[in-house]
């Protein structure tokens, strides 16, 4: 990988955590981890899945693949997270992961040759 390539994923990876502490901080976000999840949310997630596993084997080009799962799957959680526990505030940490993923793909894009993605 190219020197740029690193250097502009550190940025996207500070950017991250920087935007993770303080969102944690201005809204006093705590992870509840061992929350119980809403079945049409985990039904929603495990079919976006099985669709990524599927155009991972019958498409050639899967190089965008995981990056669009994660930030579909970060994205409906972050929706889950605004319905259910909207007074929590944890759906912009969910926001903020779906938008990093976009950057990296975004980096690696802009930084490689192009040939992966064809």
């Amino acid at each position: 990988m190219q020197t740029a390539s690193w250097i502009l994923l550190t940025i996207v990876f500070l950017l991250y955590f920087t935007g993770s502490q303080w969102l944690k901080r201005k809204f006093h976000i705590a992870d509840k981890r061992k929350r119980s999840r809403h079945k049409l949310f985990t039904g929603m997630e495990i079919t976006i899945n099985g669709l990524g596993l599927a155009a991972i084997f019958l498409m050639s080009n899967i190089a965008m693949i995981p990056f669009v799962l994660v930030f579909l799957i970060m994205f409906i959680r972050g929706i889950e997270e605004l319905i259910f526990h909207r007074k929590e505030k944890i759906y912009y940490q969910y926001w903020l992961r779906a938008c990093a993923s976009i950057l990296i793909f975004l980096v690696f894009h802009i930084t490689t040759d192009l040939k992966w993605l064809q």
